[in-house]
């Protein structure tokens, strides 16, 4: 019986002695795991202010490049053609609706339903040329039917233009005088490192155009997007008197992206605004949405002449 119970124990201690140690290296492997996987992620990632050493970066530098771009592109001519594809979402509602109902404070998800779909294909063209712009629409095709309708006016809730000419109104010479700077974060893709810059107006100054964050490809100096502060807008007043009727909040997220470069000047390719409320409750309710894409570029001349 004794050798029984001895030999009981010593296969009990075996198995523990078994389990430590496989527990011990499912934790190794793990921790080897992770450190495998958030170590490349690192690079991609974006950090927010206070996470960035702002010593290893020259802000002076990148805004004299900046403003050198600014110049060449005021004092450039060019004159091109592209498809102008827009996706356009609208709540079919209105402030009524929009109020906070008891039947809507039962409800936690995001309100998307009821919207009417647009979507304009337009052949577009921008002539600019002795700092005059010459800006026409042809409509080609509207919700899937086809049109040839000439010098086309935009039929969106929204309104844009000239949007190549977004980064003069922040980072060109004359425009560095009435902002402050910061660098809050880079990210590294495989074109190399972009910054990014806070763009806002000095206490002291009064400005009329948009501003926010700026993404700049380095070494090169490519500005490939800039992200509107909703502040910015010239009729958020209008946005804010809306949203109080709702008893809301406003979250407008306005982007510019600028992915098509011709002799050292970056072009728009992609431009979304989504218009959205926060209602008590942290519950979201979208009131439109637009997309702009800008494809099958054609151009006719881009002349770069810096004048300083």
């Amino acid at each position: 019986m004794k050798k029984i119970i001895d030999v009981w124990k010593s296969k009990k201690i075996w198995f523990y002695n078994i389990r430590k140690r496989a527990g011990a290296t499912c934790l190794f492997i793990i921790l080897l795991s992770a450190v495998l996987l958030l170590g490349p992620l690192e690079s991609f990632a974006y950090q927010e202010s206070g996470q960035v050493d702002n010593t290893d970066f020259d802000l002076d530098s990148i805004l004299q490049k900046c403003a050198d771009y600014c110049e060449k592109l005021i004092h450039a001519s060019f004159d091109f053609t592209c498809y102008e594809e827009i996706d356009e979402e609208k709540a079919q509602t209105n402030p009524t609706v929009l109020r906070i109902s008891r039947a809507l404070r039962r409800h936690s998800r995001i309100q998307t339903e009821n919207f009417q779909k647009s979507s304009f294909l337009y052949d577009y063209q921008l002539i600019y040329k002795n700092k005059k712009f010459q800006e026409k629409r042809i409509l080609l095709n509207e919700n899937g039917e086809e049109r040839n309708k000439k010098d086309a006016v935009l039929q969106t809730k929204f309104k844009h233009r000239y949007a190549i000419f977004g980064p003069v109104g922040l980072l060109s010479s004359s425009s560095q005088r009435l902002h402050d700077y910061k660098i809050i974060g880079k990210e590294k893709g495989e074109e190399g490192e972009i910054f990014v810059l806070e763009v806002v107006p000095m206490d002291t100054a009064k400005v009329e155009h948009l501003y926010g964050k700026v993404w700049i490809k380095l070494p090169d100096v490519h500005i490939t997007k800039i992200e509107w502060i909703q502040e910015s807008l010239r009729n958020y007043d209008v946005i804010e008197k809306f949203a109080q009727k709702c008893h809301g909040t406003p979250r407008i997220t306005l982007i510019s992206e600028y992915g098509h470069e011709k002799n050292g000047l970056r072009f728009p390719s992609k431009y979304s605004i989504e218009e959205a409320y926060i209602i008590p409750g942290r519950r979201k309710k979208i009131a439109s949405k637009k997309t702009v894409r800008y494809t099958n570029y054609e151009f006719f001349s881009v002349e770069v002449d810096v004048r300083y």
